[in-house]
């Protein structure tokens, strides 16, 4: 019986074309916010040109997320409206760009100091800016400076090259979103809190989405050469985070690295109704459940349940996981666990409590 995707209308002739294509990826982050999105543009960049046999390796580069009116106010820059395929030079110079890391550029002189100075003198040392520092052999970084290279202390480093999303790594992902944006409801816009009433325990309806959106732009700028994508469905069911490399290869190469299954472990809903202890210890083994069977029926490399838990006690990883432990093990899903705190007051109290515990 033909395949009914093969009937492609006037389409047909390049059907072997289309489906050989290979996926770059670009335009399929519009959902996440400005600087997620230029981050992830301008790693995808500097992957583009590093692959290149000319690409140069001599000068370290600044890339600077700007919006139209800066380019008014700054002299000597050059219109680069196709860096972004990575054909274009990029070390010696200062780009000012769009989040799809195509704008203006200048070259600068000197050494990094005189970069960082140059910064200043554009009056951009405020805006988010990724400094690229290259180097052979998969060597080269990039120092994300989400407040500009004005506050020097405020910088995540990430290598240039590559790197398979295994476990650990998506593990070690999660960790910088959750100690940034999920670890205490302070300074957290309120667009994205997880709590209804904070101080009495009670959970935001919308908490698990929430967690799964920070999640998901956290794993978009670590691994921004793979697709993350959420919420997909079949007949299985719908998975809530899926980790595949499809951009820059061909069909046939796609890897499905990962499938996140993500738990909040409510002890009170948004109306203050209490969640008993066996229907939370349902949740948590549905959700290995889940992890096994969408790994397994479509056939991913990593199975992951990610709990975060919001009840009132601490308890651990080891008592949340302790009827599951075996099971997931066999299942080959690996757990992972965060306790989101109500407040900086009460991580500091826990915090306090523990250690005078513990001795």
């Amino acid at each position: 019986m033909a395949d009914p995707s093969d009937n492609a209308g006037a389409w047909q002739n390049e059907l072997p074309a289309i489906k050989n294509t290979w996926l770059t990826g670009k335009g399929s982050d519009t959902d996440l916010p400005e600087a997620a999105r230029f981050l992830r543009a301008v790693r995808l960049l500097v992957l583009e040109r590093e692959r290149l046999p000319e690409c140069e390796f001599d000068r370290t580069a600044a890339m600077v997320l700007v919006s139209g009116p800066f380019y008014e106010n700054t002299q000597g820059l050059t219109r680069c409206p196709f860096l972004n395929t990575g054909k274009d030079r990029l070390t010696g110079q200062v780009h000012y760009l769009g989040v799809s890391a195509s704008g203006q550029s200048r070259d600068y002189s000197g050494g990094d100091g005189d970069l960082i100075d140059a910064l200043v003198a554009d009056q951009a040392d405020a805006l988010p800016t990724v400094i690229y520092k290259p180097k052979k052999e998969g060597y080269s970084s990039l120092s994300w400076y989400p407040t500009g290279t004005r506050n020097l202390d405020n910088v995540h480093v990430f290598p240039v090259v590559f790197e398979e999303p295994t476990p650990e790594l998506i593990k070690r992902a999660i960790d910088g979103v959750y100690q940034g944006e999920l670890k205490t409801p302070d300074g957290v816009p309120s667009e994205a809190w997880l709590w209804e009433k904070a101080s009495m325990g009670w959970a935001s309806n919308k908490a698990e989405a929430r967690v799964q959106r920070a999640v998901r732009i956290g794993l978009h700028a670590r691994f921004p050469n793979c697709r993350i994508k959420a919420e997909q469905p079949e007949k299985d069911g719908r998975t809530d985070l899926e980790v595949v490399g499809d951009f820059g290869v061909s069909p046939d190469a796609t890897t499905n690295f990962a499938v996140l299954e993500m738990k909040v472990l409510r002890e009170k809903g948004y109306t203050g109704n209490t969640y008993a202890p066996n229907t939370i210890a349902a949740h948590i083994k549905e959700g290995v459940n889940q992890a096994y069977t969408y790994g397994t029926d479509r056939k991913f490399r990593d199975r992951m349940l990610c709990c975060f838990d919001m009840r009132a006690v601490n308890v651990g990883p080891e008592s949340v996981y302790s009827a599951v432990k075996s099971e997931a093990e066999t299942l080959g899903v690996h757990l992972c666990f965060w306790y989101l705190y109500r407040s900086s007051k009460h991580y500091r109290e826990c915090m306090a409590a523990t250690a005078l515990k513990t001795g």
